[in-house]
């Protein structure tokens, strides 16, 4: 490509009445041939892409966009639009994605997404797979705060802290904090695994856009959105083909969780960056390695590749139509490859520590535990009492550090259902919640196993390895159709998969002593006052 055809240049499109700022570079080429479509995610604009457009132009036409309220596009004021969300969410920059395709490429598209914005990607790919040939998506939000994820206690204190920010003098304040250039910086740090890889001008990038009118309110209505889809829900829903690439050192999205979505039946590729794709064993993350939550601007020599692959996988003249793709299982040819193998047969060892401390007392089993995160770098502390009796109708009494008291009952057991239920109550928030849970018995096609194995190590002492298998069982399935004459069938097979993962390593230290002597500690201390 020529110069002229590779340098960056910056366009205005209206949009539903509003000015949308977007970026394009490179050649135009076979009108056949599928544009590339960057989309960036909360809180940044197509500026974030510059690294992958300067590449990416060499070859083919890019174009990135700034989604509606972010960038240099419009922010219109939620508030004058409905309820919160009601503006800004996936529903309305999926549509934003798709008449962009159609109005400004001219043609389809294939799209490579970062955070949020793989959301947005992936719901217009879902209504409308004939614009959108495929989707890569570069660490995409896995939405914590989403409803359907929140613990059912916590949900009225989200609720309440989410209309404080909006409704109240707290978010403006927030907002100014992080507005500022010392402000953006510290949050660029915490989510790149090198902070050396954020420079000035990166900052100015993602800055100067967030100081234009209406940036305010667009942050505090975006951050309640707790509906909408989530990512394991549009993966399932999705026909095209779709990209997973993720950062190992995302402190916002652990990788952990990340390889989960590499199991649904639209995903024809996971990679961590950096890492080996479809390797059987995934090394831990530690403090300074790793790519972190914007890998397409702090590693892009690493997302290059795999941007020019999938291009060249699916951005020629001779895709293959929608309908060769079933609902529920791969291509063949895909089985046929060794990476999708060792993709869909995983193992991840990135548990978290816990040690332990238990004795009897009077028909209880007492004792602390204390936890440690090496993922999340986080620690955790707890009292819990057991009863010993294994008929009592209540499994466990804890109290954790936060203040949450949890009481848990026994299975109980009905033919072939099993009720669980569970309370949790916080005097210091004042929450409270009682959940259930009815499942079958038995679920031998697909489901999950969980055990821990213990290993005596001497001295009242043993050590606990904690581990999880979810698993689909293979399957073939078919049918045969008759219509006069003529015979159709349909037969199609699927290898299905197992994700093993070693959540927790535990180290249980049982003592029948150290309980008797903090008891006899503190009656010596007693008496002392008593006697003085």
């Amino acid at each position: 490509a020529s110069l002229s055809e590779s340098a960056i240049r910056t366009e205005t499109w209206t949009w539903r009445g509003h000015r949308i700022r977007y970026l394009v570079a490179g050649r135009r080429g076979d009108s056949s041939s599928p544009a590339l479509l960057l989309v960036h995610g909360f809180g940044s604009n197509a500026d974030h892409w510059r690294k992958i457009m300067e590449v990416q132009a060499g070859d083919r036409q890019v174009y990135a966009i700034d989604l509606l309220g972010y960038g240099y596009s419009d922010k219109p004021n939620p508030r004058l639009a409905g309820p919160p969300s009601s503006l800004y969410n996936f529903d309305t920059w999926s549509d934003q994605l798709l008449d962009f395709t159609r109005a400004v490429i001219g043609r389809s598209a294939v799209l490579s997404c970062n955070s949020v914005g793989g959301l947005a990607g992936l719901q217009a790919a879902v209504k409308d797979p004939a614009i959108v040939r495929a989707v890569q998506v570069i660490n995409i939000s896995l939405r914590a705060l989403h409803l359907s994820k929140q613990a059912a206690w916590k949900r009225p204190a989200v609720s309440t802290l989410q209309r404080a920010l909006r409704t109240t003098g707290a978010g403006p304040w927030l907002f100014k904090r992080l507005a500022t250039r010392d402000g953006v910086r510290r949050v660029l740090q915490t989510c790149y695994g090198d902070p050396k890889t954020v420079t000035d001008e990166l900052v100015d990038y993602i800055l100067k856009p967030g100081l234009e009118p209406g940036a305010v309110e667009v942050f505090l209505d975006f951050i309640s959105y707790s509906s909408g889809p989530l990512p394991e829900d549009l993966l399932q829903a999705c026909k095209v083909p779709v990209s997973i690439l993720w950062g190992e050192a995302d402190p916002w999205e652990p990788v952990k969780l990340g390889r989960t979505l590499a199991l649904y039946p639209s995903v024809e590729e996971w990679a961590s960056l950096p890492g080996k794709q479809g390797a059987l064993w995934r090394r831990c993350r530690t403090a300074h390695g790793g790519v972190g939550h914007c890998p397409q601007d702090e590693a892009p020599d690493q997302v290059n590749p795999f941007v020019t692959e999938f291009m060249r996988r699916h951005g020629g003249d001779d895709f293959d139509e929608v309908s060769n793709w079933s609902e529920g299982s791969h291509r063949s040819s895909d089985l046929d490859t060794i990476q999708d193998l060792m993709r869909r047969f995983t193992l991840d060892y990135q548990p978290d520590y816990t040690l332990k401390l238990r004795n009897r007392f009077s028909g209880l089993v007492l004792g602390a535990d204390f936890t440690h995160s090496p993922v999340t770098n986080t620690q955790a502390s707890a009292l819990v009492v057991k009863p010993v009796s294994p008929g009592a109708p209540w499994r466990r009494l804890r109290l954790d550090s936060e203040g949450t008291v949890t009481l848990r009952s026994r299975k109980l057991q009905w033919w072939l259902l099993t009720l669980d239920l569970e309370g949790h109550a916080n005097p210091l928030r004042r929450t409270s919640n009682l959940s259930f849970r009815v499942a079958t018995k038995w679920d031998m096609y697909r489901g999950q196993i969980r055990n821990k194995k213990r290993v005596a190590l001497g001295s009242g002492s043993e050590a606990r390895v904690h581990y999880t298998v979810n698993y689909n069982l293979p399957e073939i399935e078919g049918n045969f159709k008759t219509a006069g004459r003529d015979l159709a069938q349909n037969v199609t097979a699927d290898v299905g998969y197992a994700h093993g993962d070693i959540p927790r390593v535990e180290l249980i230290k049982v003592s029948h002593s150290w309980l008797a002597e903090a008891v006899a500690h503190v009656s010596r201390g007693t008496r002392v006052a008593v006697d003085w």
